[in-house]
């Protein structure tokens, strides 16, 4: 009986492990095709700078492709509409389809991030970020 239990215990951890460990969802993103400009804005003591515009295709398609492919999911959520954890980031506007908009915040906390709001964080490492606020 003790022997018994003791399976039944251990399935029950194995199985609740395995739920609360759910893997995180890759970024998404608009297709690179139907974006028109990507605008990044510089946001410091939470006033907003310059602003740089990627608007050639080519430039456009390289920067979706290079987020999708080097952005890693974490476990951290977005619960805020910018990043609560800094008061410096960049702002990523992604103008696609027609008058749709999504925004993205790059900003460092000791590793680099992306933070889609209410959908999630992923990091990226500091090539990718400096690649991605070049434009500043």
């Amino acid at each position: 009986m003790k022997k018994k239990f003791k399976l039944v215990l251990l399935v029950f951890v194995l199985m609740l492990v395995m739920v609360s460990c759910k893997k995180t969802d890759p970024i998404t993103l608009p297709n690179a095709n139907d974006s028109q400009v990507i605008t990044v804005t510089k946001i410091e003591e939470n006033k907003e700078g310059p602003t740089a515009s990627i608007t050639s295709k080519k430039d456009i398609v390289d920067t979706i492709k290079l987020i999708q492919e080097k952005a890693k999911p974490t476990r951290k959520q977005s619960n805020n509409d910018t990043p609560a954890n800094t008061k410096d980031f960049r702002k990523m506007e992604i103008f696609y389809g027609k008058d749709e908009k999504m925004t993205l915040y790059l900003y460092q906390n000791k590793k680099f991030y992306i933070e889609k709001p209410y959908e999630g964080v992923w990091e990226i490492d500091n090539d990718t970020f400096n690649k991605l606020i070049g434009a500043m």
